[in-house]
């Protein structure tokens, strides 16, 4: 175990560099939850998330490699949001994200309320979307609005969801009109995660845009974010789904959001958070 410390504004995710040229990864801060509808505090997540991940082992025993050996990652940094002014916020992301997608680096996106997935549409890919919520509320652009906007832009079709346990008939009946793929939370509680990993349905080296939502997890499992959902996925759930989606296709970018400190009094959801990252990456070495 290597503890890692630093001070003031320094606070990079663990064994990271600043940005260089020759970067395989690109890690990058969205500290904005001004259209959070219950428990403010994402903004906080990015930070927490990079806090947690200086006391995680860098190895993957489960995957036989330490992905900061074999790649070059970085952390770009919190993006400057407005707080108050989605649009132009995730303008100053989508400026920042331009150069790595057009170079074909993976990007990680560390939130933040769940808006930023809104960002998906620059990659050419299918989305797929674990959460508790299915986000396809008829309103302006904000966290619980944000697929239905997306769906419009990218097709219905090119959406998977994963985990959801929390939507209307309007977005149900929404969903089954523009054909989103939803793979219900109590479809897998009775029929067991492989019924979820079986109904991806995911070719081999396929594009995709994950996002993860943390609220996807059972609200015992992932206390600390703005909107907790009992009845959900497991961590072990979480992990299984990672490795079919990680080792079979080929992510181009993520996301993990949610994540509101102030709530996250153990610290679990962030640690989980980081852990993920490291999985992601992990999965992503082992394929260079």
């Amino acid at each position: 175990m290597v503890f890692i410390f630093r001070k003031g504004n320094d606070m990079r995710f663990s064994y990271t560099f600043k940005e260089r040229e020759d970067l395989d990864i690109a890690i990058l801060g969205f500290p904005f939850d001004s259209t959070e509808s219950y428990r403010f505090g994402s903004r906080f997540g990015p930070n927490a998330i990079r806090k947690a991940s200086l006391n995680l082992d860098s190895y993957l025993v489960d995957l036989d490699i330490d992905p900061f050996e074999s790649l070059v990652i970085s952390d770009i940094g919190d993006v400057n949001v407005i707080h108050g002014n989605v649009s132009k916020s995730l303008d100053a992301l989508e400026e920042k994200l331009t150069k790595f997608i057009r170079n074909g680096r993976l990007t990680c996106i560390l939130g933040g309320e769940h808006t930023v997935s809104y960002i998906s549409r620059l990659y050419d890919s299918k989305i797929i979307q674990l959460d508790a919520h299915a986000d396809l509320e008829d309103r302006e652009l904000c966290h619980s609005s944000f697929m239905r906007h997306l769906s419009e832009e990218v097709g219905g079709e090119e959406i998977i969801q994963v985990g959801v346990r929390c939507l209307d008939k309007e977005e149900l009946e929404y969903a089954k009109k523009q054909d989103i793929k939803q793979i219900m939370a109590k479809d897998i509680l009775e029929r067991g995660i492989g019924f979820a990993v079986d109904s991806l349905n995911l070719s081999d080296g396929e594009k995709i845009y994950l996002s993860i939502d943390l609220d996807v997890l059972d609200s015992s499992c992932s206390p600390g974010v703005g909107n907790p959902e009992p009845f959900g996925l497991t961590n072990k759930d979480l992990y299984l789904l990672l490795r079919e989606i990680c080792g079979k296709t080929k992510v181009l970018g993520f996301d993990i959001c949610e994540l509101a400190p102030p709530y996250d009094l153990s610290e679990i959801t962030a640690i989980t958070a980081a852990r993920i990252a490291f999985h992601v990456f992990g999965w992503h070495a082992l394929k260079r």
